[in-house]
């Protein structure tokens, strides 16, 4: 005689269709190639996850790299450097755990299958069941959203990884070219004070000049060759850092670099700016996707209790076969969830202020990166326009009067000084307004983020938290 089921073995039939249901789980989402770091860093490059290093001093692409080694252009220095960073390639590599965790939240989990054989008097009995988590079943929706909201956080984040290291070779790339410039009025200073104590000297033979302006002369010529020389090394460590962000740390560095050229940003408002800001900056987009992942896994927090929930089917054979459905339930009488719920909760909470304290964070960046634009341009401006032109001026008649012997040896000196130091300001300045750009450009999130801005009617002031 068949042996009845206990119970708690007397299922509705719907559970069995429970298990083997699948919920309505969007496609794993594709990820672009660059993840929109070409646009963003406004390089020509093939940007992708590799699942090996290059060797240390080595790049990828070295038959690129070889196209001009005499030559460096901004451009193909960014194209070098940025998809061969290892600080990208770690923030790429991330994305791909990102994206397995998205598929894995879409796997079903494995049915458990157990076997239960008793001996006795007479045939032994065999019990069997095939169940699996009810809950995993139902969440399975949820956990999908949140692992894509991940997905996309640290997509986010490999965007802003890769803007760090344009505007690090950016930056690298501005230093070494005011660096080469500053080597030609230094080094013409020099000769300009050794040509001038060959004047002075020659007066002293003639009975018109002292021996305290050849002296002048000479120590002048003397500080300039050592300043000169201490340019020549910063041109050289300059160098050595552009060398390191291309991944050429042994590298020669001997490149011939472009001539300066301003930063192409418009002038425009600083609430502008601060809008497109506040839209595209990668950190801020990160933050919102962590947030919507943490609203999915806080809801799915509520549910923990109910974890261990399973639903299945039970066969036993004691001769005959006996089978039915099978729900197994926790009692929510110790843990009732509310502990995941408030961790939740205070996670939300951190990087709801974590996403404030960012916001303000980039309006004061972009409107100090916006402010020191405006103002070195003036300022580049006026030293071009008046400053240098004057100052040759008064270069040129201390020079004649000192030659007529009309004049003295100090005011040369002065006029010599002040039109070198002008030269030099006007170099440091292009070099301010050139890092300022670049502060500027990654402040806002990147070439396209500008382009759009640039292309964008003026909003109003925008507000940050």
């Amino acid at each position: 005689m068949p042996r009845t089921l206990p119970p708690h073995r007397r299922r509705c039939p719907w559970t069995v269709v429970c298990l083997f249901t699948t919920a309505c789980v969007a496609p794993l989402p594709e990820l672009p190639l660059d993840l929109g770091i070409e646009a963003a860093t406004g390089i020509d490059a093939d940007v992708h996850f590799a699942t090996a290093g290059t060797p240390r001093g080595e790049r990828a692409d070295t038959a690129a790299a070889a196209a001009d080694p005499a030559r460096l252009e901004l451009s193909t220095a960014l194209r070098l450097a940025v998809p061969n960073d290892g600080t990208l390639r770690a923030a790429l590599a991330r994305v791909h755990v990102a994206r397995a965790d998205a598929a894995q939240a879409r796997t079903l989990p494995n049915p458990v299958l157990t076997v239960v054989t008793r001996w006795g008097n007479g045939q032994p009995e065999i019990e069997a069941s095939l169940a699996g988590s009810l809950l995993a079943l139902l969440q399975r929706p949820q956990r999908a959203r949140a692992a894509d909201a991940a997905l996309a956080a640290a997509a986010a984040e490999a965007l802003g990884a890769a803007l760090d290291v344009a505007a690090e070779v950016a930056t690298a790339y501005a230093d070494a070219q005011a660096a080469d410039r500053l080597l030609a009025p230094l080094a013409q200073r020099a000769a300009g004070f050794a040509r001038l104590g060959e004047i002075a000297a020659s007066r002293q033979r003639l009975g018109e000049g002292a021996n305290s302006d050849v002296a002048a002369f000479a120590a002048r010529r003397v500080e300039a060759e050592i300043e000169l020389e201490a340019a020549r090394q910063h041109s050289r460590d300059a160098r050595l850092r552009l060398a390191a962000s291309l991944g050429e740390p042994a590298g020669a560095a001997a490149w011939v670099l472009d001539d300066w050229t301003p930063p192409t940003l418009p002038r425009l408002a600083a609430a502008h700016w601060q809008q497109a800001a506040l839209t595209h900056r990668p950190e801020l987009l990160a933050i919102a996707w962590r947030l919507a992942a943490l609203g999915d896994e806080r809801a799915l927090a509520r549910t923990a209790r109910w974890l261990d929930a399973e639903v299945g089917i039970d066969a036993q054979r004691n001769p005959d076969l006996a089978l039915g459905p099978s729900l197994s339930l926790p009692l929510p009488v110790f843990d009732r969830g509310r502990a995941g719920d408030d961790r939740a909760a205070a996670m939300i909470a951190a990087l709801e202020h974590e996403h404030d304290a960012t916001a303000r964070r980039i309006v004061e960046q972009v409107r100090r990166a916006a402010q020191a634009c405006a103002g070195h341009r003036d300022n580049l401006q006026r030293v071009r326009d008046q400053l240098l032109p004057l100052q040759q001026q008064r270069r040129q008649l201390a020079e004649a009067a000192f030659r007529l012997g009309h004049g003295d040896a100090t005011t040369l000196l002065l006029a010599e000084q002040d039109l070198a130091a002008a030269e030099v300001q006007a170099i440091e300045l292009e070099r301010e307004l050139s890092l300022a750009g670049i502060t500027l450009r990654r402040a806002i999130g990147g070439a396209a983020a500008a382009n759009a801005a640039a292309a964008s009617p003026s909003p109003a002031s925008p507000t940050a938290r």
